[in-house]
């Protein structure tokens, strides 16, 4: 009969935590209030703030590793606090254990950069270049401008088709969610690569073909 009972009582009582085994305990998704943002000046400062999904994830694996992929332009402390420090472009990334992640790309502008080494200034009027973020046709560009057009180095977000504009006889498409990669030159492609949605190189352009 002890016997009996201490076999009912193995397999019908629960000891421990009854939710060891929930899967629910740990996170299936991560995102930040902002997938983008652009800050104007050296120093300025954005708080980015992740959300965990489900909500009843236990607070240790909550846990988030925040990290710039170019420190040299914003840094992001263990809160997720953005700081700029130079002109460009960074990614911010939001991880979870388990490789979960989320993104947020940081642009920062505001401050003028001497133009390109190979162009001269005529020494009654200087010219310069700087870096920002302006809606061309097919999508947005990131980068270097001057007089408000793409010059120098920068990025095309492309939000749907679009002809690449380049000096080529050659007609080079972009499609939605591409990314173009290059150099411009008053507006036009001078060299670069075609980067589909996935980072996947499409094609290279270069001066002339």
């Amino acid at each position: 009969m002890v016997l009996l009972l201490s076999a009912l009582a193995s397999c019908g009582g629960k000891t421990g935590n009854a939710n060891d085994n929930d899967t629910s305990l740990y996170p299936d998704d991560i995102t930040l209030n902002k997938t983008a943002l652009t800050l104007n000046k050296a120093k300025e400062k954005e708080q980015l703030i992740a959300t965990v999904f489900p909500s009843e994830v236990s607070e240790e694996n909550k846990k988030i590793t925040w990290q710039s992929s170019n420190e040299a332009v914003a840094r992001v402390n263990e809160t997720g606090l953005v700081t700029a420090v130079a002109v460009g472009h960074a990614t911010i990334y939001a991880t979870l254990e388990h490789d979960l992640q989320a993104t947020c790309e940081v642009t920062v502008t505001g401050i003028s950069t001497p133009k390109p080494q190979e162009e001269t200034d005529d020494d009654t009027k200087k010219k310069e270049t700087v870096f920002g973020t302006i809606s061309v046709s097919g999508g947005t560009y990131t980068g270097y401008l001057k007089t408000g057009t793409p010059h120098g180095e920068g990025k095309m977000y492309f939000t749907k088709q679009e002809l690449l504009k380049t000096h080529s006889i050659k007609d080079y498409p972009a499609e939605e969610g591409d990314v173009f990669v290059g150099t411009w030159n008053t507006g036009m492609i001078v060299y670069g690569k075609l980067l589909d949605k996935n980072g996947v190189e499409k094609y290279t352009i270069l001066s002339g073909q």
